[in-house]
């Protein structure tokens, strides 16, 4: 198959032109999707063929390996009136290959299935890019719809498809997209047939829609007190570093910043820890003994697999309770769900009430997290529910003393996550982990009970081997947490 503008690099261009050339000219350099990346895709690839069910007439016309005869067997069931799915349209450069059409006598629909619960801009971008390339190969399209997750649909059973999703009509999107689309299509060509990438500027567009595989060559050089740290500053550090500003401690004094942002600049220009010793005890003073400092690991599908579950919704597998006693003594207790397709949450919820006694504050590391998982399970299993209720009254959030800045170091880069702020107080990190991201562990424990999504299963050692890294890496979120404590509670008795 040629080097096509496809649907895949079309959004790439929305995302980045110098994106889009790497698409073209040096695609070996894109580093691969990482594990939650590919999560993602894997989930839409499967959604998608859930989509078709909806259509039982629906054929595929696309031939394997044979990209010309794609063409003409999508040409011949359109001027058949059939329904069909992988329909290949090329116009010029641009080729895209449509998740369904419904070649109805009175109306044409285009639907492309996102595994997504709300429509969102590239999305519709993408959509227009279809019904462009379709009008101008001569094929109308009448209608085009982004088909999208039911997020109120409840499992109950059997699938129900015609519940699991739900059409948006985005036509008129799509055409107020569409008249703009010469300048920019002639942008990216422009861009394809160039000897060199652009020059891109840094942005939000790095991280918008996701974060670009790019990413890391692009921002290579930037300083660590980049002007992009700034808490909640990423437009403002957009027009610093169009002024020719890039680093925090460059920042003119007349420049109106938020009151986070000015702890930074101070920081930066005077190369200290900010340490608001105040607040932090009168945090350090609602905490009480035996503290359990308590993390949690979730995965979520768009498709719901168990009853009474929506899509998305948590399920909980897996926690860490570090229990930390007035006497200095400390004891370790964890819970990680077998490697079998069960629904794992009353074995959570049971094994957690074991874990936290009665009395003793509950410290969890940006608690919205908890409490709502708590919360999801409360509803789940009603004979539970007194006891979430006491223990979420419990809950103090460990988050509050770096997200509202008591303590701040340049080191953690605008950041209050714990991966950052743990590396700037403490000799601890996540470097090196097996795994050392909470999506990772979300795809790793989903891979070790059902498989990967292609029908292969992992082999039991490679199945102990994820375990181990799933227990390594919760162990460690809630260790830090006492490390945390530890360092807050040293800077105010010093």
């Amino acid at each position: 198959m040629p080097k096509l503008l496809t649907k895949t690099r079309f959004r790439r261009a929305c995302q980045c032109l110098k994106y889009l050339w790497y698409s073209f000219h040096k695609e070996e350099d894109i580093p691969p999707p990482d594990t939650q990346s590919l999560f993602r895709m894997q989930q839409g690839v499967y959604v998608g063929k859930l989509a078709q069910k909806l259509f039982p007439d629906g054929v595929n016309a696309q031939i394997h390996k044979d990209f010309q005869g794609s063409i003409i067997k999508t040409k011949e069931l359109v001027n058949q009136g059939k329904t069909f799915f992988e329909g290949s349209f090329q116009y010029t450069n641009a080729f895209v290959r449509v998740d369904i059409f419904v070649p109805n006598p009175d109306c044409f629909e285009l639907i492309e299935v996102k595994s997504s619960t709300a429509a969102k801009s590239i999305d519709i971008s993408d959509v227009a890019f279809q019904k462009y390339v379709i009008q101008k190969s001569g094929t109308r399209v009448d209608k085009a719809y982004l088909m999208l997750i039911n997020n109120e649909f409840v499992r109950n059973g059997d699938l129900d498809y015609s519940q699991l999703f739900t059409k948006v009509d985005v036509t008129e999107e799509a055409d107020e997209i569409i008249r703009d689309f010469e300048v920019f299509l002639q942008e990216i060509n422009e861009a394809i047939c160039s000897q060199n990438p652009p020059n891109m500027p840094i942005g939000t567009h790095c991280d918008d829609p996701n974060a670009c595989p790019l990413k890391p060559l692009c921002w290579a050089n930037v300083p660590d007190d980049s002007v992009f740290t700034l808490y909640r500053g990423k437009k403002l550090a957009e027009e610093l570093q169009t002024a020719g500003i890039h680093t925090i401690g460059e920042i003119p004094p007349t420049t109106r910043l938020g009151a986070k942002q000015e702890i930074q600049y101070n920081c930066a220009r005077n190369d200290n820890i900010h340490i608001d010793a105040q607040s932090i005890q009168r945090f350090l003073e609602r905490i009480r003994y035996p503290i359990y400092h308590m993390d949690f690991e979730t995965y979520s599908l768009a498709v719901p697999p168990y009853d009474g579950l929506k899509p998305y919704q948590r399920i909980p597998f897996q926690f860490s309770v570090h229990v930390e006693h007035e006497n200095g003594e400390i004891e370790h207790k964890e819970f990680l769900a077998p490697s079998e397709e069960t629904d794992t949450r009353r074995a959570f919820i049971e094994n957690l009430k074991e874990s936290i006694g009665e009395q003793g504050s509950v410290l969890a590391y940006y608690q919205s997290f908890e409490l709502g998982v708590l919360r999801e399970l409360a509803e789940a299993f009603p004979e539970h529910q007194e006891w979430v209720a006491h223990i979420s009254s419990r809950v103090i959030d460990l988050y509050e003393p770096f997200g509202s800045f008591y303590y701040y170091d340049t080191k953690q880069k605008g950041s209050a996550s714990i991966k950052n702020v743990l590396p700037a107080m403490t000799d601890l990190s996540y470097q090196g982990m097996t795994i050392s991201k909470g999506d990772e562990a979300s795809a790793a424990y989903y891979y070790t009970v059902h498989g990967f999504w292609d029908g292969t299963r992992m082999s039991v050692e490679e199945i102990q081997t994820k375990r181990a890294g799933l227990l390594e890496y919760c162990k460690l979120d809630t260790w830090a947490m006492v490390k945390l404590l530890e360092k807050l509670k040293s800077h105010i008795n010093n």
